[in-house]
């Protein structure tokens, strides 16, 4: 390492040290902004793993048209399954509802009627992209029109709210990182600013002997990129330390990956740099 960058990283540090009331403020402001970010990024992660989950679930019944034999019913299940969007297609007979029947309510129609009372039926499992209002709603449409289909019951009512609160998630989420990029680059910007004010003089003097606006900016740009590391690592740590305590309490309940307790950290020091250059070249273009 050269001494150019020897004397950036000691001066940059020492910047920190001489401004220990400002650093303090911006690490925490950055620590707690970030800290915020990354556990709405947790909740809406696994908000967005319960929605699939749920849907994934979520079937079409198919109910036909009584007196259809069986081999119009494997017909119509080969027909439904040519429709694009559908991802299987299971068979159950007039026999297996009424087990299926017997099973979950705990009684017997037969013990009312003389005759078993339910149809035969398809359950009709969708693609991932046809998971939504719109697209289980055109596969409903479709399913209406083959010959032999009774009624088609979804849950169409469950799909648009999954897909509103979706939606509401992501905004949010985007509103709060706007929010946060302007603020980590706009405090880091403040900061570097004081900080440079105060060198002013000893700024000016460089310039004037032939130092390069390279040379000159960088300690305060290895500043604001400590800050940004520092508070993005609390922001992490606090966030693991979180996630942990809820772990042990409630196991399973929470999904999270190692990529995302680490965002705080890389987001602080990306836009802790972004803060710094924009600062310091603000005040190099008035020399």
């Amino acid at each position: 390492m050269s001494l150019n960058y020897l004397y950036s990283i000691r001066e940059g540090i020492l910047g920190l040290r001489r401004a220990r009331m400002a650093t303090f403020l911006t690490v925490s402001t950055i620590a707690v902004s970030l800290t915020i970010f990354g556990a709405l990024l947790l909740i809406t992660l696994n908000v967005a793993d319960l929605v699939y989950r749920i849907k994934e679930r979520m079937t079409f019944e198919v109910f036909l048209e009584s007196g259809l034999t069986r081999d119009n019913a494997m017909e119509l299940q080969s027909a439904i399954k040519g429709i694009r969007g559908v991802a299987g297609v299971m068979y159950i007979s007039k026999e297996d509802a009424l087990e299926r029947y017997r099973r979950d309510l705990k009684m017997d129609p037969l013990q009312i009627v003389e005759e078993n009372p339910l149809p035969a039926s398809f359950q009709v499992s969708l693609m991932p992209e046809y998971r939504s209002a719109q697209g289980a709603g055109r596969l409903k449409a479709e399913i209406e029109k083959l010959q032999g289909v009774n009624e088609v019951i979804y849950h169409g009512g469950l799909y648009e709210i999954l897909d509103r609160t979706g939606r509401y998630v992501l905004v949010v989420d985007a509103a709060l990182l706007i929010f946060i990029v302007f603020a980590v680059v706009l405090l880091v910007s403040n900061t570097l600013k004081l900080t440079i004010l105060s060198h002013r003089r000893s700024i000016q003097i460089m310039d004037l002997v032939g130092a390069t606006h390279r040379f000159i900016r960088r300690p305060y740009i290895i500043q604001g990129i400590v800050q940004g590391a520092v508070g993005g690592g609390v922001a992490t740590i606090l966030l693991y330390g979180a996630v942990v305590l809820f772990s042990s309490r409630f196991p399973n309940a929470l999904r999270y990956s190692f990529v995302v307790i680490l965002m705080p950290l890389v987001l602080g020091i990306i836009l802790s740099f972004l803060g710094s250059r924009i600062g310091i070249k603000r005040f190099l273009k008035g020399l």
